[in-house]
């Protein structure tokens, strides 16, 4: 599977990849990949530093602010990331949406709920 690596907009020397993976060149001069935790909600983690200190951030917001930029105008909002196919640990591009807000959000996983229990019948 082809991917594209490019580097955060905020946390320079940290590269995602399309295909949802963080890497590093902070130690090495090629990016190197870095292996992240699933936290007990099942998301995917990672501490990284910035301006020398460590910061908690989850993959799917990474990837989301790295390759699918928020609408001109909206950028306090559009903050809420969405996995379309609902699994926590994908966080491809191609699986990330950006919600406006937290009840688009949920409005969205209901809708999924409802087409999920039409199919069933």
């Amino acid at each position: 599977m082809q991917y594209k690596l490019k580097e955060h907009p905020t946390y320079t020397g940290y590269f995602l990849s399309t295909d949802g993976r963080l890497f590093s060149n902070k130690k090495t001069p090629q990016p190197k990949e870095l292996k992240p935790f699933v936290e007990k909600n099942g998301y995917r983690s990672h501490y990284i530093y910035y301006k020398g200190k460590p910061v908690f951030q989850r993959i799917h917001q990474l990837v989301a602010d790295t390759f699918l930029p928020k609408p001109e105008g909206f950028e306090s909002e559009y903050n809420v990331i969405h996995h379309k196919n609902l699994d926590k640990t994908d966080s491809s591009v191609s699986n990330l949406q950006r919600c406006k807000n937290r009840s688009e959000h949920t409005r969205l996983h209901h809708q999924l709920k409802k087409q999920n229990k039409e199919e069933v019948l």
